[in-house]
């Protein structure tokens, strides 16, 4: 998959060691020519086994072209992000598959502000490395490489801490709060227990070895589900479950209280991101991608903000919120939460917003989420041609016309489309960007019975136009 997000593939097959050495001088050639004077680039990756000999193919390949190589090693997406922003860095390449299964891997080519490459620079370089094949002389200048390995955990905190401000800690730490974080062997484990520590956490660390993944890598409510007893028995706040890169982040509370037993202990992506906006009170404007729940409308109008929706891809909302000087955005579908100036979803720094709100407020997470009105979501996945993507949006866009529904979409052939079948209930389809074949049917909003029945009519509709 070469795409906006991202490359990814399973190691070995379809993604090498060759890939990667074209993708390393495609993007060396694409910042020399952007560039002037010397280049200096970050290399860090999360912690499967094939990351390692991954980040070695991009630092050999940056250091043979003279530029300066800052070695972070295993950190988190957000905080290899930071690196480039506080070590005045070009560029530089996050070596992961984020929530994919281990097999998988891939890269994420960074901006100098660590955000993503936008989509026209993504497409650059995709189109440049698929041009060099094996024969390409390469340079013989000797780089600089240098290690901020042992730097960058404390500079991740420093900025974690800036963010939610010394007051705001200072409450946090008298708070007495626990909390359980599953790393599941990801890079979460390098600097949580250091950030909670800070804080005056009680951290209970669950899965904190490197490369050892206990569950499967995506953090949702079936991989979750046995960390509900673990929570329960040791009374903490709530927990949560954080992917390889640690950008995606699933919080889970008590199962025995009364707004759990009524729906659910899990806190979605919609509703983290609702305890964000609460947390930070944001002006100006809030962006979050075309499948977030209408319930974000209703927490952002408190304080008067409006909201700006765009397609489905952290480069998407980044560069929206640049455009809008946003502080805050995200990606409700895929429990993402961005805060500037970071440039991606952070799942720690969301952890410690909702600590900031639930110290601020002086009430139990269960007690602010119970304030939110109920929204309510389903999910179908179908297998789809990609080549037909296209030809299918065509289709679902025409039908639901036809039908009389307004529809939302963002530009390009490739975009979800959103069905709003009233004022806070909507059907989204969209082809996946990540995992290939897989087409998404979302259907989300405050009717259950409405729910249920979309997706029931978006699934039937999916295979009835997918001839």
């Amino acid at each position: 998959m070469e795409t906006l997000s991202g490359i990814r593939g399973i190691y070995g097959e379809s993604l090498t060691k060759e890939v990667a050495e074209n993708y390393a001088r495609a993007y060396g050639i694409f910042l020399i020519n952007k560039n002037r004077g010397k280049i200096r680039v970050v290399v860090g990756g999360d912690t499967r086994k094939s990351s390692k000999a991954l980040m070695g193919v991009f630092t050999r390949e940056w250091l043979r072209m003279g530029f300066e190589v800052i070695n972070v090693g295993v950190a988190t997406t957000p905080m290899i992000e930071l690196g480039v922003r506080i070590y005045r860095a070009q560029g530089g390449v996050i070596v992961t598959a984020s929530h994919n299964e281990p097999e998988y891997n891939g890269w994420k080519l960074l901006q100098a502000s660590g955000a993503i490459l936008g989509a026209r620079e993504s497409e650059i370089i995709i189109k440049k490395a698929k041009e060099m094949g094996t024969l390409v002389q390469r340079a013989k200048q000797s780089g600089k490489l240098i290690s901020k390995e042992k730097d960058l955990p404390g500079k991740y905190i420093d900025f974690v801490l800036k963010t939610i401000g010394q007051t705001t800690a200072k409450k946090i730490r008298q708070g007495n709060f626990k909390v359980l974080i599953d790393a599941n062997g990801g890079t979460a484990a390098v600097v949580a227990s250091q950030l909670f520590r800070q804080l005056g956490v009680k951290m209970i660390g669950i899965n904190m070895r490197l490369g050892q993944f206990q569950r499967l890598v995506i953090p949702n409510k079936e991989t979750l589900a046995y960390l509900t007893p673990i929570i329960d028995k040791e009374r903490a706040d709530f927990g949560v479950g954080l992917d390889c890169d640690a950008d995606r982040a699933e919080m889970i509370i008590d199962s025995q209280n009364v707004l759990a037993k009524k729906r659910g202990n899990m806190i979605n992506g919609h509703e983290a991101l609702a305890l964000a906006i609460d947390a930070l009170k944001p002006k100006g404007a809030v962006v979050i991608n075309l499948p977030t729940s209408h319930l974000i409308y209703q927490v952002a109008k408190k304080y008067g903000v409006k909201i700006k929706e765009v397609d489905v891809g952290e480069t998407n909302v980044v560069t929206e919120m640049e455009r809008q000087q946003s502080l805050i955005g995200g990606e409700g579908s895929n429990g993402g939460v961005i805060v500037a100036p970071g440039k991606c979803r952070d799942g720690l720094l969301n952890t410690v917003l909702i600590l900031r709100l639930m110290a601020e407020r002086q009430k139990p997470l269960e007690e602010i989420l119970a304030g939110y009105p109920l929204f309510f979501e389903e999910r179908k996945i179908v297998s789809a041609n990609e080549n037909q993507a296209g030809l299918l949006k065509i289709k679902i866009r025409e039908y639901y016309e036809k039908r009389g529904k307004a529809i939302k979409s963002a530009p390009g052939a490739d975009s979800g489309l959103k069905i709003l079948f009233d004022k806070n209930n909507w059907l989204f389809f969209r082809g996946s960007k990540t995992e290939p074949g897989v087409f998404r049917i979302i259907a989300n909003g405050d009717d259950r019975r409405l729910v249920n029945k979309m997706i029931l009519d978006g699934e039937k509709t999916f295979h009835k136009l997918n001839t």
